[in-house]
């Protein structure tokens, strides 16, 4: 697993606005600087998932380099383009729920 897979994942702001703008107004007590939000399993899984593609992204990359024969390289370049795809939809989801990774 590699360092940026092991980084804490925090919430961001914006999901603390939407959430506070959706539920009845109430007084809330402040963060502190620097407190961890618990993620829902759901959303942990969508982070792991993401720094997995990255990784696969990173290694296809490392492939594409490498390689020499063009019937290769065109399915590496397709291979990329599938995967970057996925990526593009989770790292969506992760703007849409508000998780940051951390690092």
């Amino acid at each position: 697993m590699t360092e940026r897979a092991r980084t804490i994942v925090y919430m961001d702001e914006a999901r603390e606005r939407r959430a506070a703008a959706e539920a009845p107004p109430r007084k809330a007590k402040p963060r502190a600087k620097g407190e961890r939000t618990r993620l829902s399993p759901e959303d942990v899984e969508i982070v792991l998932t993401l720094n997995k593609l990255k990784s696969e992204l990173s290694a296809l990359h490392n492939r594409y380099d490498q390689t020499t024969d063009p019937l290769l390289i065109d399915s590496l370049i397709y291979e990329t383009k599938a995967v970057n795809m996925k990526y593009m939809f989770y790292l969506g989801l992760c703007k849409e729920k508000g998780i940051v990774s951390g690092g």
